[in-house]
């Protein structure tokens, strides 16, 4: 856990994907879309990813790990939220507040 909250920490938009992911790509895609640049930690292709992994699980309530996106240091969910808060217009505000866009 303490690991995951330091990596989520280093950047304004953080997230924790699988490079074979379909969901995980369009959730990139989609956060890039805004200007935002996402720190990526690819699980499958770091040393360590089986335990982020596990850890991620654990962290949240999420049935899957990836894609895990934490914006402002905050677990904000996976594709489904990332999309519902899109949807709602409140994607965007939440990269501003946390300075990973400006316009």
């Amino acid at each position: 856990m303490e690991s995951i909250n330091k990596m989520a920490a280093e950047k304004p938009v953080v997230i924790f994907s699988r490079s074979n992911c379909g969901m995980c790509h369009s959730i990139k895609n989609l956060i890039s879309s805004f200007g935002a640049t996402p720190t990526v930690y690819e699980l499958d292709e770091i040393p360590n990813g089986q335990q982020l992994e596990r850890a991620l699980m654990a962290y949240s309530e999420q049935k899957t790990s990836t894609p895990a996106v934490f914006i402002g240091q905050e677990l904000v969910g996976g594709a489904n939220e990332i999309m519902s808060l899109h949807l709602k217009g409140k994607l965007v505000p939440m990269l501003k507040k946390a300075k990973a866009i400006w316009l």
